[in-house]
């Protein structure tokens, strides 16, 4: 971690999974992000992720949190372009880690069966606002601390939404609309998810498609056969053209 930003207030990076992280790409993440002076990491193990938030949160100082999973990479920039946005709640663009690799929004009403974003409905700059009733998860979730005072411990809580089901990243949106907090994705951002590969979010022609950044650099786009399935009825009358395995130079 590198303290070489004076712009912003000094805060909180809170890590799931503690020590036990799954993958080494995530901890080289860790390890080169940039953060403002002061700012320092948590890392709590326990029994589930929400109690691990929770943790951090409650050991949390200065003026924000930014919460991470461990099966994420990003770039060292990512917190302080983030932070650049000075909004209560941000995201960076995040894949699904199971295919089709679509954003990790969701549409309300929050329940059991809310409907995926496709990438089609992203924007590819600015700040996206997240509409009321929908839901998003939490990894990568810069939240201000005077949001987390307000919304009070305990600021994560599985089971929630549907039995036998954590979702306490929805769960924890549900709340934060309730309080009328303007929840933002930032699109010019991104945070890979590690699947069997790390899945990055790509554009091309003017619109999203998950990826995977290739040895020689180049980007590969990436469409799963749920695309053109079950959940490609989303896609039907889009005029969307799926691409299976092709390499962008």
């Amino acid at each position: 971690m590198q303290a070489c930003d004076t712009k912003h207030p000094p805060g909180t990076i809170v890590i799931t999974a503690a020590s036990l992280a799954r993958y080494a790409e995530f901890w080289l993440s860790v390890e080169a992000v940039k953060t403002p002076p002061g700012s320092q990491i948590v890392a709590c193990r326990g029994a589930d992720i929400p109690f691990q938030l929770n943790e951090g949160v409650r050991h949390m100082t200065g003026a924000w949190a930014w919460s991470l999973g461990d099966g994420h990479t990003f770039t060292p920039d990512t917190l302080l372009k983030l932070l650049a946005r000075e909004v209560d709640f941000v995201l960076p663009v995040v894949p699904r880690r199971d295919p089709p690799f679509w954003p990790v929004l969701m549409h309300g009403p929050l329940g059991a069966k809310m409907r995926r974003y496709t990438w089609k409905e992203l924007p590819t700059s600015g700040l996206f606002k997240i509409p009321v009733g929908d839901s998003a998860g939490q990894a990568g979730a810069l939240v201000k601390k005077h949001v987390l005072d307000t919304l009070g411990d305990p600021w994560f809580e599985g089971g929630k939404l549907t039995p036998g089901r954590l979702m306490e990243d929805k769960y924890f949106v549900h709340r934060l609309h309730q309080l009328g907090v303007t929840m933002y994705v930032d699109c010019e951002v991104v945070m890979p998810h590690i699947a069997n590969i790390a899945i990055t979010p790509q554009q091309h022609e003017g619109r999203w498609y998950a990826g995977h950044i290739m040895p020689g650099g180049y980007p590969m786009l990436w469409d799963e056969p749920e695309d053109v399935g079950k959940w490609g009825q989303h896609l039907k009358g889009s005029g969307i053209q799926v691409i299976v395995g092709c390499a962008r130079r």
